[in-house]
């Protein structure tokens, strides 16, 4: 995607473009891109015990197989409550999903242990629409994940979660913006943290 010709363009045309490429792609694509996303840095997810996923939407990649490497640790998933907050609630075969807004599905909070503290994480797995490689991300415009990583502790692994083709060279952030320390693609994993640090 080229840039206007003063050098600039808009968040909220990057995040047409980004997800106009991930709707372009067949359910067989999407397969194989969670196949080859689940093979990518499997310690950083097997050291885990208790973690945030997702569940995809929107085009975005599926986190599921990355996510069965860790077991038998904890999986919670975000729902957006009445108040317009977001949190987190476990997950498992034994509770039950809903749609939520967006045609998103999330746990039924009443049959679901509520995250209490984010410091009992491990890491986060972060949906994007696009990304670069020093962990700026670009989500969807609701601010809800910028919010919480606001006051996430840094003891919680920031990972970034998407398909190889939704990175930028480099991003137009905002004040607001909340970093990543890694980005995990179908393709490889990048360590932000370099890029942060300068070396």
């Amino acid at each position: 995607m080229k840039d206007t010709e003063n050098g600039s363009i808009t968040r909220a045309s990057l995040r047409q473009h980004y997800r106009e490429q991930r709707h372009s792609l067949s359910q067989l694509q999407q397969n194989h891109a969670a196949d080859q996303l689940a093979k990518q840095r499997h310690n950083l997810i097997e050291s885990c015990n208790c973690i945030t996923s997702y569940i995809a939407s929107d085009g975005e990649i599926c986190p599921s197989k990355l996510v069965v490497k860790l077991n038998p640790g904890k999986v919670y998933l975000p729902v957006v409550n009445a108040q317009e907050q977001m949190q987190f609630a476990l997950s498992g075969p034994e509770i039950p999903l809903i749609e939520g807004r967006w045609g998103i599905h999330h746990p039924l909070l009443q049959a679901s242990e509520v995250l209490n503290q984010l410091a009992a994480l491990d890491a986060m797995l972060i949906p994007l629409v696009a990304f670069d490689r020093s962990g700026a991300r670009l989500g969807r415009g609701g601010g809800f994940y910028d919010r919480i990583l606001a006051t996430l502790p840094n003891s919680v692994m920031r990972i970034g979660v998407a398909h190889h083709f939704q990175e930028r060279t480099k991003l137009p952030t905002e004040s607001w913006d909340q970093g990543l320390d890694f980005v995990i693609t179908d393709k490889e994993t990048i360590d932000c943290r370099i890029r942060q640090s300068g070396t």
